[in-house]
């Protein structure tokens, strides 16, 4: 009788223990649950307010640039198709898509005469034309969650063969974003009308690209843009130009 009563005192303590651990553990599960819906609220109320840096930011740029228009967000795209095809994922596809976006914010801090020229431009005006990845890199530096994307801004008119602007760097100095972008940006302007020239057809500005392939391109990369332009690339409506073939080389007001 007794070993029966101690074994009901041990089995009633059990249960009890029992009960509040699974209070414990609800209560603990619910605060979990709170916090990851805070938390979740935050980085959302976080990126509204980055996204909204880059919305401003744009907004001035097309401001100064009308030429801008579009054309940053389809070559964001473009880089984000490319970025994929080579192995790369969320974050660092992010990075590139934000530094394409903003890729001529330093144009802000160029001459109007400059930017709103109809013609080709001569040598001192391309000199001041030339300011404007430097420019770009000392706005973006100074705030936290666009410095990569600085980098990229900066370096975004190197060439893979060190002929580029402004710090002539060569081949893998150049960091991978800037280099995607560098093949993305040619092909969209290219095949884009401006101003000062025509569009030219998919098919020739495919070939020029792929004949720049370790010169003013990454190797690497071109294959990574061939092989998603074979899978489809991004639409922008870019009208199939019948100008003639032209150097990719040759320099671009973008």
């Amino acid at each position: 009788m007794a070993e029966q009563t101690v074994f009901v005192s041990i089995a009633g303590a059990l249960i009890a223990l029992c009960s509040v651990l699974l209070l414990v553990l609800l209560r603990t599960w619910k605060t979990v649950r709170r916090q990851r819906a805070d938390l979740h609220s935050g980085r959302e109320e976080l990126k509204s307010s980055y996204d909204s840096i880059i919305a401003v930011l744009c907004a001035a740029l097309d401001l100064r640039d009308n030429v801008t228009q579009g054309h940053a967000v389809h070559v964001s795209e473009l880089a984000s198709v490319v970025a994929w095809q080579m192995g790369l994922r969320k974050e660092p596809v992010r990075q590139i898509q934000k530094a394409a976006i903003l890729h001529d914010i330093g144009k802000i801090g160029v001459a109007d005469a400059v930017l709103s020229k109809p013609s080709a431009l001569d040598e001192a005006e391309w000199t001041e034309m030339k300011r404007h990845p430097e420019l770009g890199y000392r706005m973006l530096n100074g705030i936290d969650f666009l410095r990569d994307a600085a980098e990229v801004v900066y370096t975004h008119h190197e060439r893979f063969d060190g002929a580029g602007y402004p710090r002539g760097l060569k081949g893998e100095e150049i960091p991978l974003g800037a280099r995607i972008f560098a093949v993305v940006d040619a092909y969209d302007a290219m095949t884009s009308h401006r101003p000062y020239r025509k569009a030219l057809p998919h098919r020739k500005v495919i070939e020029e690209i792929a004949r720049n392939a370790g010169g003013q391109f990454d190797p690497a990369v071109v294959q990574a843009f061939l092989e998603a332009e074979r899978r489809g690339l991004p639409e922008y409506g870019h009208p199939d130009g019948n100008g003639a073939k032209a150097p990719a080389a040759t320099p671009v007001r973008d």
